[in-house]
């Protein structure tokens, strides 16, 4: 067993195999303090290898059940997992999400390209978002997909944006109405646990009063980046 210190929450991950301690090895602290532990049965690895059919190894569906039971327990903390990737530019959170195999890796990569060191990383596919009363704090996490484009780090979040592929590039503010149906495609909604559910819907709620959520209609290119970027950063 270990202790992991993400988005400020001390989390005991008691197990079976080395891979996700080596995954979390940016994260563990010196505590034998903390808020939750978690841990996975054998059940639980049968039943992510009945749905999962991409995940190979034992170890690799280990962490993955470990990332649920985690989830799980975030909205009691004020936070959530959001299936998105996340930078840092001028020291606020810009999160990208889009169904799997749009290009939100590309996209990040394209505002790496085009602004250099004003942008770093902070989680390249399951970020946390966490309310800190005024606002969220967007925090890596070593769940961060095939790239591994994570850091233990956090910034305020300022925009979504939601990618859609495009011929032209043009990014607009949508309303909550739709900004509320493409959220619950991309958070961690918690079904199995009623509170948990609700807590979760109140943070939605929350999300849309205090961030900025666009439609970003790009192509793979730098303008497209610099489009965005624009905008974003014009709006009071």
């Amino acid at each position: 067993m270990f202790v992991v210190n993400i988005a400020d929450i001390l989390i005991a991950i008691d197990n079976k195999y080395d891979y996700v301690k080596r995954q979390c090895k940016n994260y563990i602290i010196d505590s034998d303090k903390y808020d939750f532990c978690v841990s996975v049965t054998e059940v639980d690895i049968e039943h992510e290898i009945a749905v999962n059919g991409s995940i190979t190894t034992t170890e690799q569906i280990e962490s993955v059940c470990l990332y649920r039971k985690i989830a799980q327990r975030l909205p009691y903390y004020n936070a959530f997992i959001m299936h998105c990737a996340a930078i840092e530019c001028n020291g606020s959170a810009i999160c990208f999400a889009a169904k799997s195999g749009t290009g939100k890796t590309t996209h990040i990569n394209l505002w790496r390209k085009a602004f250099g060191e004003q942008v770093n990383i902070i989680n390249g596919d399951k970020p946390i978002f966490r309310y800190n009363g005024n606002g969220f704090n967007v925090y890596g996490t070593p769940w961060s997909g095939k790239e591994n484009y994570n850091r233990n780090t956090f910034a305020p979040l300022k925009s979504i944006c939601f990618l859609e592929r495009a011929l032209l590039n043009k990014i607009d503010k949508i309303q909550v109405h739709t900004a509320i149906n493409k959220l619950l495609h991309q958070v961690y909604l918690p079904k199995s646990d009623n509170n948990a559910y609700d807590l979760t819907l109140n943070l939605l709620d929350k999300l849309m009063s205090t961030a900025d959520i666009w439609e970003l209609h790009c192509t793979i290119s730098e303008e497209a980046a610099v489009i965005a970027y624009n905008k974003i950063f014009s709006e009071k």
